[in-house]
């Protein structure tokens, strides 16, 4: 298992805006052939899940994704 590299908040706020365009390319891509947008997102979700899972290993995994709710729920509360 790899520990995934330390990056500098200018290199992550690029790989971040990086990843947002990349998805809302695919997210059109998806629209014009049918696919509804919203599965799609969650069809990435749980790829890249499983892309962690397999390269941090199942904990390290479910550490970084409990730290993304952790996230989304202080920005959306209910």
């Amino acid at each position: 298992m790899s520990t995934p590299p330390a990056a500098d908040a200018d290199t992550m706020l690029r790989i971040q805006q990086f990843a947002e365009t990349a998805l809302d390319e695919l997210a059109k891509r998806a629209k014009d052939d049918g696919v509804d947008p919203v599965q799609l997102h969650l069809a990435v979700c749980i790829a890249s899940m499983g892309f962690l899972a397999n390269n941090f290993g199942p904990e390290r995994a479910a550490d970084l994704i409990d730290q993304l709710s952790a996230m989304v729920r202080r920005r959306h509360p209910h």
